[in-house]
């Protein structure tokens, strides 16, 4: 059997003290995998500077597996403003 040759990294938040899966980034959406390490890496950082409380799972994925089906990445740091705002920025 063949090694995958990419990841997604899901990542569930927390949230008034309940966790959800937030946004998955799915590394077959990447031009490499140097860029998919960027995004993870960005996600992580925007998160911890905005104090959210966060788990990354990452997990080997196949190109024919299934599309993914949470938002990606892009979508949910669209709304990172309105819902965790950057604290002492008011």
């Amino acid at each position: 059997m063949t090694q995958p040759k990419f990841y997604t990294c899901t990542c569930v938040i927390t949230e008034n003290d309940d966790q959800r899966v937030a946004f998955v980034i799915d590394g077959r959406e990447y031009s490499s995998p140097e860029s998919y390490e960027q995004a993870r890496r960005s996600a992580w950082h925007e998160l911890n500077r905005r104090r959210v409380i966060a788990e990354f799972i990452t997990e080997a994925v196949h190109p024919q597996d299934g599309p993914r089906t949470l938002p990606s990445w892009d979508d949910f740091r669209s709304t990172l403003d309105r819902r965790f705002p950057i604290p002492g920025q008011d």
